[in-house]
């Protein structure tokens, strides 16, 4: 889909873009909020990953 091309950094298609169709702009705004989350929890993951690599790192250093 074009929209999925124009997102802004707040994940949502820019409001003039969306069709007037209430229940397609709805379904628009709906795949958007999804998408943000599903984003939002990898980057979570991911960060945790990070995080608990780095303990393990720093650990390994004192011990040495």
């Amino acid at each position: 889909m074009v929209l999925a091309k124009t997102f802004s950094t707040s994940n949502k298609p820019p409001f003039d873009q969306l069709p007037a169709d209430p229940d397609e702009k709805s379904a628009i705004l709906r795949d958007a909020e999804e998408s943000f989350r599903l984003f939002y929890g990898m980057v979570e993951r991911i960060f945790s990953l990070k995080e608990e690599e780095e303990r393990v790192r720093q650990a390994a250093e004192v011990r040495r």
